[in-house]
C-alpha cells in the first residue's frame, strides 16, 4: 500500500512540475515613415495597372482546421487596391473575379437576344 501511496504522489509531482508554462510579450511594429513621392505633373494620364487574384500557398491559415477561405490573400488583394487607388497614378483594373464577369456576360447576352 505504501509503494502505492509512492508511486501516486511521485506521479502527482511529476505531473504538477511538468507542466509547461506559457508565456507572451507583445511585439512592437514601428510604422512605416517613409512616403512614395509621385510626379504628378501630368496628371490627366494615369498608369493603368490590371490586379489579378491573390492566394495563400503558405500554410498559414490552410491547416486542417481550416474552412477554405483565404482571408490572407483577401487582406493582401485590399490593402494592394486601396494603395494604388489613394495614390491617385494608376487605373486600377481588378480582374480577381473574371470569372463571374465572364458568366455575367453571357447572361446578359442571352437577355439582350
Amino acid at each position: 500500500m505504501k509503494k502505492i501511496l509512492s508511486l501516486a504522489a511521485l506521479c502527482g509531482a511529476m505531473v504538477i512540475t511538468g507542466c509547461a508554462t506559457e508565456s507572451h510579450q507583445a511585439m512592437n511594429f514601428e510604422q512605416a515613415t517613409q512616403s512614395i513621392t509621385i510626379n504628378r505633373s501630368n496628371s490627366s494620364f494615369k498608369i493603368p495597372v490590371a490586379v489579378g487574384q491573390f492566394a495563400n500557398h503558405s500554410d498559414y491559415q490552410n491547416g486542417i482546421f481550416s474552412d477554405g477561405v483565404d482571408r490572407l490573400g483577401s487582406q493582401a488583394q485590399t490593402i494592394l487596391l486601396t494603395y494604388l487607388q489613394q495614390a491617385g497614378c494608376y487605373q486600377v483594373l481588378e480582374r480577381s473575379n473574371m470569372t463571374a464577369l465572364k458568366t455575367e456576360s453571357t447572361i446578359s447576352k442571352k437577355i439582350k437576344s
